[in-house]
């Protein structure tokens, strides 16, 4: 008899009795998968530092894993109205393969955030679409296979995409290429610019992480923004069109508990200590409830920090609940630190003031076995077709996924096909498979 979870919107997952008490908690819960997906693999691949982005039809989802974690939020928004409940930091524009092209009054081209959906999607589906998406834009410069998509079930109509980017042309005065190549150039600026905003309005470099990208139209696309950012190694997890319900069977059970505990850290310590001590008997009780035993259960800590005076808190993780003179001292110089980095700069003389004690409980699930890339390598393909690049077209190897091994790296440029995706490489980039079935592409020290 098996059990049955709700993911929720922290990245965990909960039985169905806690999930129908508490539903809100299920809210904006979509994405977590991948972000969920994303710290596993910041551990399989050791790379603790991972901006992952998420590129489907219709929207771009970015989030990151720093120092092996996800980013988190203490509350959300929904429709406008705010969702005070702890979830992953998400940014989310609206910029998929299947987001229209437009010209603004003007005389600028546009992407998104209208999408063309998937019925009757973009034009090149054939499904009476007529309207020019960043799908038809890349059927146009190669960079997908309108004979292979889907696995060839879904063969694409490159004539429809023409006929679709007729009137940007005729508008803006371009050949048709011409505006397939400026769809790509405009959705990648937005690209680069949402992944950039996530990473530095918490005080982070992007050249300090690696990008991994997954969704469907990702793979076209990521290495040319990981350029745009002067990131230098881009991550293909394997399945990555279905990453997201990976992660979610990947995730654990997780149930966050919190208490409102305002005043100086270094005066309200002893009623932390049994504020933790109440937080940790109800964990146990939610977890008991869904069936974890207490040899897999897990307790993670954090406390919600501010200079006395502030309007604002930081999350500051704990490495426990110790909250004698030492650990408080422990606490007050992370947090000084986490400050200075996310706003440059810190103000030891002020005294910290506590806001609120955060527990999330944490009971550990089966996960599913792992990818293994044991099988004989495939031969490559021969293949290979004109490719759009920044300088034109260019003859353009195309090999299947199967056929890159972990010991010969394949130089871009290059177009890299599965059956649900695919990625291109543009020159300056190589690319060789990891154990855990992703691909890893790292951009050539002379680029």
């Amino acid at each position: 008899k098996a059990q049955v979870y709700l993911v929720q919107s922290n990245g965990g997952v909960a039985g169905l009795a806690k999930a129908g008490r508490e539903p809100a908690r299920l809210l904006l819960s979509g994405p977590s998968g991948g972000a969920a997906a994303a710290k596993r693999l910041s551990v399989t691949l050791d790379e603790p530092n991972l901006v992952a982005v998420d590129m489907g039809g219709t929207s771009f989802d970015v989030s990151v894993v720093h120092d092996g974690e996800v980013a988190m939020v203490n509350e959300g928004e929904v429709d406008g109205l705010p969702v005070r409940l702890p979830m992953i930091e998400m940014r989310t524009i609206g910029a998929g393969g299947g987001s229209i092209a437009w010209v603004d009054e003007g005389g600028r081209l546009r992407i998104g955030p209208h999408s063309a959906g998937a019925d009757p999607g973009p034009a090149c589906y054939g499904k009476g679409g007529t309207q020019f998406t960043v799908t038809d834009a890349n059927l146009l410069l190669g960079r997908l296979d309108g004979t292979s998509f889907m696995g060839g079930a879904m063969p694409l109509d490159p004539e429809a995409a023409r006929q679709a980017a007729e009137p940007i042309a005729a508008r803006l005065g371009l050949t048709i290429d011409q505006v397939a190549a400026g769809v790509i150039d405009v959705a990648n600026s937005a690209l680069a610019t949402a992944t950039r905003l996530s990473l530095f309005e918490k005080g982070m470099d992007p050249e300090d992480f690696a990008l991994l990208s997954f969704g469907g139209a990702g793979g076209v696309h990521a290495c040319e923004v990981a350029e745009e950012l002067g990131i230098r190694r881009v991550v293909f997890p394997a399945h990555a069109s279905t990453l997201s319900a990976w992660g979610i069977l990947w995730s654990d059970i997780a149930h966050d508990l919190s208490a409102t505990q305002i005043g100086l850290l270094s005066d309200v310590a002893p009623a932390l200590s049994r504020t933790a001590e109440r937080l940790v008997a109800d964990a146990r009780a939610l977890l008991l409830e869904d069936g974890v035993p207490e040899a897999a259960q897990r307790f993670e800590w954090a406390l919600d920090l501010r200079y006395a005076g502030q309007a604002f808190d930081l999350r500051v993780p704990l490495a426990g609940a110790d909250f004698s003179a030492p650990g408080v001292e422990t606490a007050t110089a992370a947090f000084h630190a986490l400050h200075r980095q996310r706003f440059s700069y810190d103000e030891p003389s002020v005294p910290v003031e506590t806001v609120a004690l955060r527990l999330k409980a944490v009971g550990a699930l089966a996960k599913p076995t792992a990818v293994s890339t044991e099988a004989a390598l495939a031969a490559p393909s021969g293949r290979s077709r004109p490719v759009h690049g920044r300088h034109g077209p260019l003859a353009t190897p195309v090999r299947d996924r199967d056929s890159i091994g972990t010991t010969e790296p394949v130089t871009g440029p290059v177009v890299v096909e599965e059956p649900y995706t695919s990625i291109y490489l543009p020159a300056g980039w190589s690319v060789l498979a990891h154990a855990s079935g992703a691909l890893v592409a790292d951009r050539l020290a002379s680029h």
